[in-house]
């Protein structure tokens, strides 16, 4: 996962403004098994739509990929099986999302951009 992340990262800072510093901390390569490119479609969209939050304003976006171990406690909390896994933490200084906005963010093509700004439904 790491090479697909750096490879993403190269295609994303070439496009973003100057006032945004992207810091990124890759620990090791998790070892993720998965499609390359949906991977890397959500780590694009994660950090283009933190791009887009921070633009006005400027900022930092801190991507952090890394290995954790999730323990039986843990797992049972959060429904996974216990065992290795990669996080991947995508963190921008940008406005936050409204509260009345939060449960919405995981609706497929919701977005807060005006018309043909993004590629969602537009519920400003």
């Amino acid at each position: 996962m790491s090479g697909v992340l750096e490879e993403t990262l190269k295609l994303l800072k070439a496009t973003t403004p100057t006032t945004i510093t992207i810091k990124t901390t890759i620990e090791n390569d998790s070892g993720i098994l998965g499609d390359p490119t949906q991977i890397e479609q959500i780590i694009m969209n994660l950090c283009t739509n933190a791009v887009h939050a921070m633009k006005e304003r400027g900022g930092v976006l801190d991507i952090r990929l890394s290995r954790v171990t999730i323990s039986p406690p843990e797992a049972k909390l959060h429904g996974l099986e216990p065992g290795p896994y990669a996080r991947l933490i995508v963190r921008d200084t940008g406005i936050g999302i409204p509260p009345h906005l939060v449960d919405k963010v995981f609706d497929p093509f919701f977005t807060t951009k005006d018309p043909g700004e993004g590629t969602g439904v537009s519920f400003r």
